[in-house]
């Protein structure tokens, strides 16, 4: 009797083992399932999230951008039409950008000057700086060509800001008035 009872006990102990392997399986499976649907969810939550953000910073910036464009085209021509001119009437307004979270706010010019409004030009306590357009060569950056050949709002890929090395994008566009 004594044997017939451990022999049901044996088979009683690895049916329970086997019945426990086979339920710790099952349910680690189960929550792999759902784990794997919770972090998909989340992760498909960030992703809108951060599309939304993108949405929205583009909205913002480049709404910015044609109010400034509609600001240089409401211009008299007097205020536009040389460097000097530019310089005078437009330049100062740069630092408009930077208060709406720009880091720098400036304008191409076709001999290669940049006109700038930038943390140099803040340090420096000066409305904006000109860069020389020997050396600087500004009408041979990318998003100068880009403006020129669009002729339309340009929004570029991020590149390193050549002043700060931080990460940046520029939103450009050609200004002509009159056809000049």
């Amino acid at each position: 009797m004594n044997s017939l009872k451990l022999k049901l006990a044996i088979i009683s102990s690895i049916f329970s083992v086997v019945s426990l392997i086979i339920l710790g399986v099952a349910s680690f499976f189960q929550s792999k399932g759902i784990l794997l649907e919770e972090e998909q969810s989340a992760e498909i939550q960030r992703v809108n999230a951060s599309s939304k953000m993108i949405e929205s910073f583009y909205n913002e910036k480049v709404n910015g951008f044609k109010e400034w464009m509609s600001y240089l085209e409401d211009l008299p021509m007097s205020h536009v039409d040389s460097k000097n001119n530019l310089l005078e009437n437009v330049a100062p307004q740069l630092m408009i950008f930077k208060k709406l979270g720009a880091l720098s706010a400036f304008f191409g010019l076709p001999n290669g000057d940049i006109v700038i409004s930038s943390v140099i030009s803040d340090k420096n306590k000066k409305a904006f700086d000109v860069l020389d357009g020997q050396q600087i060569k500004g009408n041979e950056k990318p998003w100068y060509k880009e403006a020129i050949n669009r002729n339309d709002i340009y929004i570029t890929p991020v590149y390193e800001d050549e002043l700060t090395k931080l990460p940046c994008i520029s939103i450009v566009k050609a200004f002509y008035k009159d056809g000049v």
